[in-house]
């Protein structure tokens, strides 16, 4: 038993390995990318655009996962995502090629999506459901350190010029040690798994053929977890804008680059921070209930930016309103990434064995149509209605999430009288 444990301990271990390599990937490269095309003149839609290409290859990451693992199996895919991520970074040293930049962004998307989009699944297949909340929010906790670790690369070594040499050095560095720890251990891996298999009389590793496509996300919202499956697309949709946008909102608000930049870390802190203790208030209260207070508190706390930013602009200097909205970035933060953490533990809830892995596939979908609309959808509202958009389309994302919930979303699906409108619909047509 206790031979047991430290296996599982192990396998986790091994699997937070590429998540935070993928956080870093992100949380470098979206604002590097943002900020190197600000500096030659394009607008925020064009910027949202290039910012949504990498989730457009987590899509394709999750559809085609399948047929990879089927021909390499899952240690060697994630050790696959690895390489390309690494031969992604090319594209980060010229901007000025449009064709490269797309290719290599796309690339980015899809070699980091194979390292995520398998290891949910896993996680919680390893864990029981008294401390669920608990251990997801600590592989939540590892990706968002990873991520927050990205802004603040370019804050310290600069974020324009030559000086993002090194931070492009910095992820050179990262996959290859990830690379190796993956080449070493890659055996062991595939032991632990087998290990814990054997243990729990079901199977952990996710197979090729239990790889989730777009017809296992339809089928999961016609049997009504839209309300499960939606607050994972407002994070991913808060997570790339905000890497993609925020530093851009925040520089035309009056706060300098690297303040910016930093503002980005903060908001990704307060995520990393809180999401252990929502877990262990979730396994203690229940997962809906904090939900629900995590949606509330994240539409708060994402109208006190916007009115923190509008009087950092009409009191420029004045020092009540630069330190004010420190604080209030932590809290967005920890109540956004609470709405993921709290999905993927009610997701841990309601399936196991291989609906479990079809279900965080599934998931990993959600995640990449929130992220590849983030940026674009994002950057069109600012550029048209101004920066508050940045915030109030959050705002409204939750606002429909929270009212879908007290509608009572799976009762509107499954009710016979809407059958029945849907019959007369059809024969209308």
């Amino acid at each position: 038993m206790r031979s047991n444990k430290l296996n599982s301990v192990f396998a986790i271990s091994q699997v937070i390995i590429s998540v935070c390599l993928a956080g870093l990937c992100i949380g470098v490269t979206l604002p590097l990318v943002s900020l190197g095309l600000a500096e030659q003149g394009f607008g925020a839609t064009y910027i949202g655009l290039i910012g949504a290409v990498p989730a457009f290859g987590f899509v394709l990451a999750a559809v085609f996962a399948k047929a990879i693992c089927r021909a390499l199996g899952y240690k060697h895919t994630v050790t696959v995502g690895v390489v390309i991520s690494a031969v992604s970074t090319f594209g980060l040293y010229d901007f000025s090629n449009d064709y490269l930049l797309v290719a290599t962004r796309l690339l980015s998307g899809f070699g980091t999506g194979l390292m995520i989009v398998l290891g949910e699944s896993w996680v919680n297949q390893l864990v029981t459901a008294n401390v669920r909340g608990r251990i997801i929010g600590l592989y939540a906790t590892a990706y968002t350190l990873a991520q927050v670790s990205g802004p603040s690369v370019l804050a310290i070594f600069g974020g324009d010029g030559q000086e993002q040499l090194a931070a492009i050095n910095t992820l050179w560095w990262a996959h290859l040690v990830a690379f190796m720890t993956l080449v070493l251990s890659v055996s062991s891996v595939g032991a632990v798994t087998t290990s814990v298999a054997e243990t729990e009389n079901t199977v952990v590793t996710p197979s090729p053929d239990s790889v989730a496509g777009f017809n296992s996300v339809t089928r999961f919202f016609r049997q009504g977890y839209l309300g499960m499956m939606f607050p994972i697309f407002i994070f991913a949709y808060f997570d790339a804008a905000v890497l993609t946008l925020f530093p851009l909102v925040a520089e035309s608000s009056g706060f300098k680059t690297a303040a910016a930049l930093f503002m980005v870390s903060v908001i990704f802190i307060g995520d990393s921070l809180f999401q252990i203790p929502i877990g262990y208030l979730s396994d203690r209260y229940g997962r809906m209930r904090v939900q629900t207070a995590c949606g509330g508190l994240s539409m708060l706390s994402c109208l006190a930016v916007v009115w923190l930013m509008a009087q950092q602009v009409s009191f420029a200097g004045e020092p009540f309103f630069s330190w004010l909205i420190w604080p209030v970035l932590i809290v967005m933060g920890a109540a956004t990434g609470g709405l993921y953490t709290l999905s993927l533990t009610r997701i841990g809830d309601a399936f196991n064995g291989l609906e479990l892995v079809s279900a965080n596939a599934s998931a990993g979908i959600v995640w990449s149509l929130g992220a590849l609309l983030g940026p674009f959808l994002a950057g069109f509202l600012v550029e048209v209605l101004g920066e508050p958009a940045l915030m109030l389309s959050l705002i409204t994302l939750v606002l429909v999430w929270l009212a879908g919930n007290k509608l009572g979303h799976r009762w509107i699906i499954q009710n016979s009288l809407w059958r029945k409108v849907k019959f007369k619909i059809k024969a209308w047509l």
